[in-house]
């Protein structure tokens, strides 16, 4: 069941829905395969469900239904021997057993089909992915152009200005421009002679007169990348129905009070999960497993099967307890179920829920070993020690006697 339940979960979160064949393997195939129970569940991708709708055969998004709008029968999408063909089962068998399993949480009431839990998601998601990549290729860029030289060399417009100069007439203007450029010349007749490098053999040599070098820090990310990272994955994770440090794994800042309110706004989705998808899928199986248990007289029923049958329902109701709810400090909430208990608010049965225990089994596995220990002549771990919080003292025997005699 634990592996059946966490392929469940998986499906509803991607697909939104869980369907399986619920059949029986005869005497032959188990005798084949060394087993014997013969009830088994075929779990099928939701995708091979169809999606095909024809109103004139109560078909809708591939399921089937009667005149008063329950499922009667889906329609799948099976290959066999290299061959696509499509099959339809009936939701329950002629005795009334579930065939088909088909588990989710619908929207609306008119709802036959369920919807992926991270459609809702998958926007931030996309945005996530565009803020990263367009984060990690600004700072590859900036990483390869850090290095800048500075010049003060003149552009092509300076030299355009001179030759103007010249043509002006102006006394001297010749021999000063052709003494600037043949110094401009030898500036760059010596700047050649050096290089600047910065593979992985660095090297910077001199530099032209004039010329400035600097090596300058990527400015990307910057300070509002990881608070718009979060923000995104906050809603992300509210989408998807989990707690930010869940899907994050960071806990920085993280403080018990907002732990335990994380994991408190964020349960009732957990329960709902559990109630509306996990319990389902369990008791479907559950129920035909009983019945082939029933029905082969491996389980003795007291009226056969006849009376079974009439009752069952009410044989079959079955109460499923899931992992405990996950706490920041044990050691408090333990303190807070004994106060809770103490003060009269909460019963054992609800205290071993939140630990996902039953209280049944509970009960009998320390009356066992409470029995154990005294057969053995050894003090019981589970004799009463404490009271409220004080020790416990049994009164004596005269109190006792006078209080009866009162």
């Amino acid at each position: 069941l634990p592996q059946l339940v966490d392929i469940s979960l998986r499906w509803h979160m991607a697909y939104g829905e869980v369907t399986g064949i619920l059949d029986y393997m005869d005497q032959a195939k188990r005798q084949r395969y060394g087993i014997r129970t013969g009830t088994k569940l075929c779990l099928t991708p939701p995708s091979r469900l169809v999606q095909d709708t024809s109103e004139m055969e109560g078909l809708f998004q591939g399921v089937y239904h009667d005149e008063n709008g329950r499922p009667a029968g889906y329609l799948f999408e099976e290959r066999n021997a290299g061959f696509v063909s499509r099959k339809s089962y009936p939701a329950r068998d002629a005795s009334g057993r579930k065939h088909v399993l088909h588990v989710f949480d619908p929207m609306d009431a008119t709802d036959v089909r369920g919807i992926s839990v991270m459609a809702s998601a998958f926007r931030k998601h996309i945005q996530h992915e565009m803020l990263d990549d367009a984060t990690l290729q600004t700072a590859i860029l900036q990483t390869i152009f850090a290095a800048t030289l500075t010049s003060e060399k003149p552009t092509m417009e300076a030299f355009e200005a001179l030759e103007t100069l010249k043509d002006t007439g102006v006394e001297g203007a010749s021999e000063y421009a052709e003494e600037y450029t043949a110094f401009l010349q030898s500036s760059l007749e010596k700047a050649a002679e050096g290089q600047i490098s910065l593979s992985g053999d660095p090297q910077i040599s001199h530099l032209a007169p004039g010329e400035r070098f600097e090596v300058t820090t990527a400015g990307t990310p910057g300070g509002q990348y990881l608070p718009f990272s979060n923000a995104l994955s906050r809603d992300m994770a509210r989408a998807i129905g989990i707690t930010y440090g869940g899907l994050t794994m960071d806990h920085t800042n993280a403080t018990y009070s907002s732990v335990r309110m994380e994991t408190s706004s964020i349960w009732p989705v957990v329960g709902r999960r559990r109630q509306r998808i996990a319990a389902p899928v369990c008791q479907a199986v559950y129920e035909s497993w009983l019945d082939e248990e029933i029905g082969t007289g491996r389980i003795p029923f007291k009226g056969g099967r006849r009376a079974y049958e009439a009752n069952r329902e009410r044989v079959s109701w079955a109460q499923w307890q899931g992992p405990p709810k996950p706490t920041a400090d044990d050691n408090k909430s333990a303190r807070a179920s004994t106060e809770r208990l103490g003060n009269g608010t909460s019963s054992i049965e609800i205290e071993a829920a939140e630990l996902g225990l039953d209280t049944d089994e509970l009960f009998e596995q320390r009356r066992d070993e409470h029995n154990r220990y005294l057969d053995a002549g050894m003090p019981s771990p589970y004799e009463p020690r404490q009271m409220n919080g004080q020790p416990f003292e049994e009164e004596p025997q005269e109190k006792k006697k006078e209080d009866a005699a009162s």
